[in-house]
């Protein structure tokens, strides 16, 4: 079982879909909304995941299941990183006692 909500899920797809239209095409799809629960100016959708879809233990498993259903991809976050050339001894330092 795992929560998340419909902002969160849908900010991946950008579907424009209400929060029971979701929650009906994941439940279609085969991951279970349990529960929809008023989470402020949101929606939090309680979902049951079966043993065999781990894919959808994670907003974004979520997110490609209801881009699957829609026919269109995910937006994945950016995940780019910047390396540093500052050495990390120069930033802390450990004593063993």
């Amino acid at each position: 079982m795992m929560k998340a909500t419909h902002q969160w899920i849908d900010s991946y797809v950008g579907s424009g879909l209400a929060a029971p239209e979701i929650a009906q095409r994941l439940t279609l799809a085969g991951t279970e909304v349990e529960k929809s629960e008023p989470a402020g100016a949101d929606t939090c959708f309680t979902l049951e995941v079966t043993s065999n879809r781990v894919d959808c233990l994670g907003v974004l498993g979520l997110a490609r299941e209801l881009a699957a259903t829609l026919g269109r991809e995910a937006r994945l976050p950016d995940v780019s990183y910047a390396v540093s050339t500052t050495d990390a001894s120069s930033a802390a330092s450990v004593t063993i006692e």
